[in-house]
């Protein structure tokens, strides 16, 4: 893949509140690329830099090599798609769609008037077709759904075919079933338009559902950049091994290779490359723990409390030591002795934050 955009050491204060702390990061074209992070960490203020409605206090962006912080906003390859959908309540689908098209001035365009619509109606087709509503053209905005609104604003944003879409947690406004039916039509979306897209969110499963790298950012730093089951899998320290998903987070000692040991007793792992003796974290993913009898499994403990959630049972195991989450579809009572076992794999070693 080609790459898109670049930012090298972007740094942004805002009075005495430093917001971005020496960013850098590379996009490539046609990626869906996530900023991930909770709320106030900097992840839209890095959007803004992208689209040019802020300026870094210091640092470099470049698009495809060349300069971006000297294009002006109006300028740049990108267009943005707010949380807001700032649709023209004037005008129906048809015309929010094409208002962009209708705006844009090409001096060497040297087609008829007859011909210039003709193409602005195709392409507007194009991208209703793209976004599911064609049939929805002569309809008012305001008495879409939310969604039908929120899909208006990205065929809008599409439609002048930047090089980069911004998506500024723009399915938050919606309620839980439609947010998760929309974000498999996103990635959808944004597969047939063959463009990149830069998406903010605070929500994990909109990051692990939709991204192809996901940029896990607090108080202004990246702290990871993978893929969603790198992410997922091997969080780099506990605060991602936190902010996705749930996670039983253990201090241990790594040994050797290959050999970890917590609340004193060794485990085989697959990790590698630590220092003898290193004090770590280690992360052990509810969903990746079993319940067993008793005695048949390498940690003895007692159910603790049994929630159910729906498509599993979250069980607390107390130990001697610690108290284990474990996720699992089958039923375990309050009190009952239990063992708990999980595979070498399922163990995942990380430096100490």
């Amino acid at each position: 893949m080609k790459e898109l955009i670049r930012l090298e050491n972007v740094t942004k204060a805002f009075g005495d509140q430093v917001v971005l702390k020496g960013i850098d990061l590379e996009i490539y074209e046609n990626e869906f690329v996530t900023l991930l992070g909770p709320s106030g960490c900097g992840k839209t203020t890095l959007l803004r830099i992208i689209g040019g409605f802020e300026t870094p206090s210091s640092g470099n962006v470049t698009l495809m090599g060349k300069d971006l912080l000297s294009i002006p906003a109006h300028k740049r390859p990108t267009n943005t798609v707010f949380q807001r959908y700032a649709l023209f309540p004037h005008l129906n689908v048809y015309e929010n769609v094409a208002f962009g098209l209708r705006i844009k001035k090409d001096k060497d365009d040297k087609s008829t008037k007859k011909e210039k619509e003709a193409a602005l109606d195709a392409k507007v087709t194009k991208y209703l077709s793209m976004v599911g509503l064609i049939g929805f053209e002569e309809r008012n905005v305001y008495k879409l759904s939310g969604g039908q609104q929120q899909r208006v604003a990205i065929a809008r944003a599409l439609i002048n075919e930047p090089k980069i879409l911004l998506l500024d947690e723009p399915l938050a406004a919606l309620d839980l079933k439609l947010r998760q039916e929309m974000q498999y039509e996103l990635k959808e979306i944004q597969k047939n338009a063959g463009i990149t897209f830069l998406y903010v969110t605070h929500d994990q499963e909109e990051a692990l559902t939709m991204s192809d790298k996901i940029v896990v950012i607090n108080e202004g730093e990246i702290q990871q950049i993978g893929s969603p089951e790198d992410i997922y899998n091997e969080p780099t320290n506990e605060f991602v091994a936190k902010f996705i998903g749930e996670s039983n987070i253990i201090e241990g000692i790594m040994k050797d290779d290959y050999l970890v040991s917590w609340d004193e007793k060794d485990y085989h792992c697959v990790d590698y490359g630590f220092k003898k003796n290193e004090v770590i974290d280690i992360v052990l993913r509810p969903e990746d723990l079993d319940i067993v009898p008793e005695q048949e499994g390498y940690i003895d403990g007692v159910v603790d409390s049994v929630v159910f959630k729906g498509v599993h049972y979250e069980i607390d195991v107390k130990t001697l030591k610690r108290i284990y989450t474990i996720h699992t579809t089958d039923y375990h009572q309050e009190g009952k002795k239990v063992s708990i076992t999980f595979d070498k794999e399922d163990i995942h070693v990380m430096e100490k934050w």
